[in-house]
């Protein structure tokens, strides 16, 4: 019993390393989508940031290179979501930037 225990707990201590890792780049990722919606700010300011051939780009790429044992609907449900939340911060971060210029133009 004891055995399966530290079993148990050693599998644990490697997810929880493996969510430490995921985490950091899952902020990473957001970060740079807050420096793109900073540069679409100053672009077109009419144009849409959500790109449906970006999105289905990414999700191809990421497909295509899933071998693992979550299944690809379950994959793309992950990725739908995380590019979903990164799209969010690239918005908000150019909201910000436009309230900035106009509250100090």
């Amino acid at each position: 019993m004891a055995k399966e225990t530290d079993k148990l707990k050693k599998l644990r201590d490697k997810i929880d390393l493996i969510d430490d890792k995921l985490l950091n780049l899952i902020q990473s990722r957001a970060d740079i989508a807050s420096k793109i919606g900073e540069l679409k700010a100053t672009l077109d300011k009419k144009t849409s940031f959500y790109k449906p051939d970006r999105e289905s780009k990414i999700l191809k790429n990421i497909l295509a290179k899933s071998e693992g044992p979550l299944a690809d609907s379950k994959v793309r449900s992950i990725y739908k979501e995380l590019i979903s939340a990164c799209l969010r911060s690239e918005e908000h971060t150019s909201e910000l930037q436009s309230q900035f210029r106009i509250s100090y133009a």
